[in-house]
C-alpha cells in the first residue's frame, strides 16, 4: 500500500472525535455486488456467491468468510473475485477480528487497486479497523490516501471520512485544508440521495470562501461545480453553464450569504470592516437598475467605511435614477424603510405621495413603516383618515389593532380603530377570535368584543373564559352559575368554577363542582388535589381506589398517587404497604419501577406486603 508519506505530520494528534463520527455515518450501508453483474455470472458461481452472501446477511460472519474463502479458491479468476475479497475482509472486520480483516483489506488494494467500487471501500474500512483498533493515526493515513485519489474520493464511503478529515484539520488551525475537504464533499456528494453530510460541508466549504479567507473565484467555482447553494442542487445543465459574471441570479445569491455570513460581534470590527469591503468590491458594477442588489452594495459600503453621509448620499442617487421603477409608491415605501431615523428624508419622501392614487394596501404598508421603521408616529396618524375602514376586511382590520398594540405601542389610535369595527357583519367564531386576541392588552376592548357575540351564551363563556385566565373568581363566578344550564357550555363552565374555588382553597365547592363536569377521569383527579389540600387523606385515597378500579390505563399511576397521599401525611407503613402492593399488581409498568426505586431509598426490603387503607 502506498500513501503513509501523504499524511502531515501536524495532523497525526488530531482528535479521535472526528474519526469515531466518521465510522458511525456509515454504520449500516454496505458493499453489494450489482444485480446485473451478477447475471453475467455462471450459475455455480452465481449459487456459491449467492449462499455467501446469505450467510453474511443473516450476521453469521464467520461460515460467511468460509464461504466467500471457498469462492475464491474455486473461481480465482472470477469477474466477482474482487467482491468476494472484500467481502470475506468485511466478514473478518464484523467478526472482530480485525488485524486479519487488514490485511485481507491490503490485498484488495494491492490486487485490484483500478476496481474502484470495491477499492475505495476497502480503503475506508482498512481506516476504520485501525481507528477500532484504537490507532487513530493509521486510520488518518488511509482516509488522507483516500482523499488524495480522485477516484477513491467520489465513493460514497469516502463522504464521513472526507468530513472527518475536514473537522481534524478545522480543529488544528488549518482552514485551507479543511475547505478542500469540504470543498470535496460537496462536490462529489451532492447528487447522492439523502446527502445530509454534503449540505452540511457545502456549508462550511462556502463560509470558509466567503468569510475567513473571501475568495470571489473559488467560491464561484464551488457554485459551478456543487451545482448552486440551494438546498437541492440545481438539476438543469444550462443554468449553470451561462456566463456568471453577467447571471442575476448567481451575483443575487452571493450577496444574500454576503448578509446571512456578515454578522460580527463588538470585537470584530476590523474583521467586519475588511469583510464588507472585499464583498462591497466584488459586487460592485453589476446591475445599475436592480435597485435591491444596489442597496445591498450601498450598505455594503457603509458597513465598511461608516460614511453615513455618503451612505444617503448613494440611495439619494439611485433613487432618483427612475422614481418609477418597481412602482411610484412602492419605491417611496423602500426608501422611507431605508432612510429609518433620518426624519428629514423620510418627511421629504412621505410629501412625495399622491393619496389620491395610493392603493389601500399601500397606505396602511405606510402607516405601518412610519411607525416601526421610520419611528415617526406624528406621520403615521396623519393617515388614518385616509384609510378605508367602511370596507376594509375584518381580518386586515384585526391584524392592524394588534400590530398598534404589539409594535407601535399606540393604545389610543388601537381603540379608535376597535371603534371601527362593523360588528354586523363578523360572525361569532370571528368576535371570540378577535376578543381572545386582545387577551392582555385592553380588558375594556376585550370585554365589549365578547358582548358583541350574538349568541349570548356564547358571549358568556368568552367572559368568563377571560376572567378565569385573570383568576378573577370576583367576575367569573357569576357567569360560571349561569352557564351551569347551558346545554352546549354546562361542563366547560363547571370545571372553570371548580378551579375558581380550588385557586380559593374552597375545597368543598370545587369539588362538588368538579362532580357535575362529566369530564372523568380528568375531574376524578382534580378531586384527589381538593382532597390533599383539605387535609382529607382518606377520602383521597377512596377517590384514586375508584380511578384505579375504573380506567385501567390509569391504574397504575393511581397505586403510586396513593403512596404519594401516605408520605404527605406522614403515614410511613402505609406508604411502605402501597408500594409494595403496586409492585405486585403492576410489575410490568413505570410506576412499578419508581416504586421500586423509592422502596430502596427508604432501605426497605423488596417484595410482600399487605395492601394499605
Amino acid at each position: 500500500m502506498q500513501g503513509s508519506s501523504k499524511c502531515r505530520a501536524w495532523f497525526l494528534p488530531a482528535l479521535s472525535l472526528c474519526v469515531v463520527m466518521a465510522a458511525s455515518l456509515a454504520i449500516g450501508q454496505e458493499v453489494t455486488y450489482p444485480a446485473e453483474d451478477m447475471k453475467r455470472l455462471d450459475a455455480f458461481e452465481s449459487h456459491m456467491l449467492t449462499n455467501a452472501d446469505k450467510f453474511f446477511a443473516k450476521k453469521d460472519y464467520r461460515r460467511a468468510g468460509a464461504e466467500f474463502d471457498s469462492f475464491l479458491l474455486e473461481f480465482p479468476k472470477s469477474k466477482a473475485a474482487v467482491y468476494a475479497l472484500l467481502r470475506k475482509a468485511r466478514s473478518l472486520h464484523l467478526d472482530n477480528k480485525r488485524f486479519e480483516a487488514i490485511k485481507v483489506y491490503e490485498e484488495v488494494l494491492d490486487y485490484f487497486p483500478d476496481d474502484v467500487h470495491y477499492a475505495a471501500a476497502a480503503l475506508y474500512y482498512h481506516g476504520l479497523c485501525h481507528q477500532q483498533n484504537g490507532d487513530v493515526e493509521e486510520a488518518l493515513k488511509s482516509w488522507i490516501d483516500l482523499a488524495d485519489d480522485v477516484e477513491y474520493s467520489r465513493h460514497w464511503l469516502a463522504a464521513p471520512a472526507l468530513k472527518a478529515l475536514a473537522e481534524n484539520s478545522e480543529k488544528q488551525g488549518k482552514h485551507d485544508l479543511a475547505a478542500k475537504y469540504y470543498d470535496l464533499v460537496a462536490v462529489n456528494f451532492r447528487l447522492v440521495s439523502g446527502g445530509h453530510t454534503a449540505r452540511q460541508s457545502l456549508e462550511k466549504a462556502i463560509n470558509y470562501y466567503l468569510r475567513l479567507q473571501p475568495d470571489k473565484e473559488k467560491l464561484r467555482n464551488l457554485y459551478i461545480e456543487a451545482k448552486g447553494f440551494g438546498h437541492h442542487p440545481v438539476k438543469k445543465e444550462s443554468v449553470l453553464e451561462v456566463e456568471l459574471e453577467e447571471d442575476v441570479t448567481y451575483w443575487n445569491t452571493v450577496r444574500g450569504r454576503v448578509r446571512k455570513h456578515g454578522t460580527f460581534n463588538q470585537f470584530q470590527e476590523e474583521q467586519k470592516k475588511q469583510y464588507y469591503r472585499y464583498w462591497a468590491q466584488a459586487l460592485a458594477g453589476r446591475f445599475p437598475d436592480n435597485d435591491d442588489y444596489q442597496i445591498d452594495v450601498i450598505s455594503f459600503q457603509h458597513l465598511h467605511s461608516g460614511d453615513t453621509a455618503a451612505w444617503l448620499s448613494a440611495l439619494d442617487k439611485q433613487y432618483q435614477a427612475d422614481v418609477m421603477r418597481g412602482g411610484y409608491h412602492e419605491r417611496i415605501l423602500k426608501w422611507i424603510r431605508l432612510f429609518g431615523d433620518q426624519r428629514e428624508r423620510v418627511e421629504a419622501l412621505y410629501k412625495t405621495c399622491k393619496f389620491d392614487q395610493m392603493e389601500d394596501r399601500l397606505v396602511q404598508d405606510l402607516l405601518q413603516i412610519l411607525y416601526a421603521d421610520a419611528k415617526c408616529p406624528d406621520l403615521a396618524r396623519e393617515l388614518f383618515p385616509k384609510l378605508p375602514f367602511d370596507k376594509m376586511p375584518a381580518a386586515r382590520m384585526k391584524g392592524l389593532l394588534l400590530f398598534l398594540f404589539d409594535k407601535a405601542k399606540d393604545k389610543e389610535m388601537a381603540t379608535f380603530l376597535f371603534g371601527k369595527f362593523r360588528f354586523d357583519e363578523m360572525n361569532d367564531k370571528q368576535k371570540a377570535g378577535l376578543a381572545r386576541s386582545l387577551w392582555g392588552k385592553d380588558e375594556e376592548l376585550v370585554i365589549r368584543a365578547c358582548r358583541a357575540i350574538t349568541d349570548k351564551d356564547l358571549s358568556d363563556l368568552n367572559q368568563l373564559r377571560y376572567w378565569h385566565r385573570r383568576r378573577d373568581a370576583k367576575e367569573g363566578l357569576p357567569l360560571a352559575d349561569k352557564l351551569r344550564t347551558s346545554p352546549d357550555h354546562t361542563g366547560e363552565a363547571h370545571w372553570l368554577k371548580a378551579e375558581f374555588h380550588q385557586w380559593a382553597k374552597q375545597w368543598e365547592d370545587a369539588i362538588k363542582a368538579y362532580r357535575k363536569t362529566g369530564r372523568e377521569p380528568y375531574s376524578l383527579w382534580r378531586m384527589v388535589d381538593c382532597y390533599v389540600g383539605w387535609g382529607k387523606q382518606k377520602e383521597a385515597v377512596a377517590q384514586l381506589r375508584e380511578i384505579e378500579n375504573f380506567f385501567k390505563k390509569q391504574s397504575s399511576k393511581a397505586a403510586l398517587r396513593i403512596a404519594d397521599v401516605y408520605k404527605r401525611a406522614g403515614m410511613e407503613p402505609q406508604r411502605i404497604a402501597s408500594l409494595r402492593r403496586l409492585m405486585k399488581k403492576y410489575p410490568k409498568s413505570r410506576e412499578s419501577s419508581l416504586a421500586h426505586g423509592q422502596l430502596e431509598a427508604l432501605g426497605v426490603r423488596i417484595g410482600g406486603g399487605e395492601d394499605a387503607e
